[in-house]
């Protein structure tokens, strides 16, 4: 009797905590948790809607990644198109209001540039001084602008550019330079590597048949001449699934029940559900060595210079087995990094550096004290107060 007693205790106590982190405290997996007081609880389509009703034209952020298609084959696709013919654009639409992420009180929203990017509107010209590239630490989420990496070096050098987005990796990075670097002619440019997932998104992007095409120097799409075109593709999409989510909300409602009924949130928490790291695909690192090879070339083809930034995931600070795979990760990229004569801003060492506990310094995405560590060692790499590689 006394086991029975404590067993429906504890499964009483693990459901009463699963319910409680599920629908009223937000914060579950957060790294670390976010403070409660002052935290705007509205979902992404509420403060879309919010911000149509003050006649901006808003909508939720999404890239390519969030809605490509995948065929019989296993190949992915978007499913933009302009004229019958698949466009994968790089950036969102433009001289839009969008809804990006919270991971902190409030919401990420923004109004996007020229071409779809999170960057000031009139930057896009001739000459210019940086240019970033990367997945989501790189596009900024979840800090205002000004407050990113990319946005503290901004108000060092002024003509400053991220074509940074969400999902992205390494191939699609060098797609981004061949599209428009060549009409920026940056001076320098910053590939960002994140090392928590950006082979996984390579491994990805080479199931795509029009992005391997970049692999070939002579290839583009063109994307600066079809911005219009692209923009319209961008609205007829989302609004085809805002329409489809809104039929399938009584889905999600029995979702999030069967993640209840599964303890999902709980385990979140416990890190229970997160599996072990794989170990270093060596074809991937290759891979990445050779699209760097690439990326210097084109860079260099116009003047300019290529650095290579190395981004550690949060979870190498999280739990001792995911350590031993980032730690032989970080030797192997560093070495095709070496091995390209790229200059390197290794944020592996500045955060083991830094006075705070690294872990503090994410809180999903980068913390601005993480955004400013992180702007802080670019800006001493292109100054000279610490060596180049």
């Amino acid at each position: 009797m006394v086991v029975l007693i404590c067993t429906v205790a504890t499964v009483g106590s693990l459901y009463a905590a699963e319910i409680y982190l599920t629908y009223v405290d937000p914060r579950f997996d957060r790294l670390p948790a976010v403070p409660t007081d002052g935290v705007d609880r509205r979902s992404k389509m509420e403060v879309v809607y919010d911000e149509r009703r003050l006649g901006r034209d808003a909508w939720p952020y999404a890239s390519p990644d969030y809605i490509k298609v995948v065929d019989a084959g296993n190949r992915i696709h978007s499913p933009l198109s302009i004229a019958d013919t698949e466009v994968w654009p790089f950036g969102f639409a433009a001289n839009v209001t969008t809804v990006v992420c919270r991971e902190g009180r409030d919401w990420l929203v923004y109004r996007t540039d020229e071409h779809g990017f999170n960057n000031p509107s009139g930057l896009w010209s001739a000459d210019t001084d940086i240019l970033f590239l990367g997945d989501s630490y790189t596009h900024g989420e979840c800090v205002p602008r000004e407050r990113s990496f990319v946005g503290l070096v901004r108000g060092r050098f002024p003509k400053t550019l991220t074509l940074g987005a969400s999902s992205t990796g390494p191939l699609i990075a060098l797609a981004t330079l061949k599209e428009y670097g060549a009409i920026l002619r940056p001076r320098e440019v910053f590939w960002v590597f994140f090392e928590g997932n950006d082979l996984d998104d390579l491994a990805s992007e080479l199931r795509s048949p029009l992005l391997g095409r970049y692999r070939n120097n002579n290839f583009r799409q063109n994307l600066l001449d079809h911005q219009e075109a692209i923009d319209r593709a961008w609205k007829i999409e989302l609004n085809r699934r805002i329409a489809e989510a809104g039929r399938n909300a009584n889905r999600e409602q029995s979702r999030v029940f069967g993640n209840v009924v599964r303890l999902q949130t709980v385990r979140n928490v416990l890190r229970l559900s997160h599996p072990r790291q794989q170990p270093v695909r060596q074809e991937l690192v290759r891979l990445l060595g050779d699209l760097l090879e690439d990326a210097r070339q084109t860079t260099e083809s116009w003047g300019g210079r290529l650095h290579f930034v190395y981004l550690p995931s949060p979870y190498r600070y999280h739990s001792r087995y995911q350590a031993i795979p980032m730690r032989d990760l970080h030797e192997q990229v560093r070495a095709q990094v070496r091995g390209r004569r790229l200059p390197i801003v290794d944020i592996v060492d500045t955060f083991a550096r830094a006075a705070e506990e690294p872990l503090a310094l994410y809180q999903g995405h980068l913390t601005e004290a993480g955004n400013r560590i992180v702007a802080d060692a670019i800006l001493d790499h292109l100054s000279g107060r610490h060596p180049h590689e």
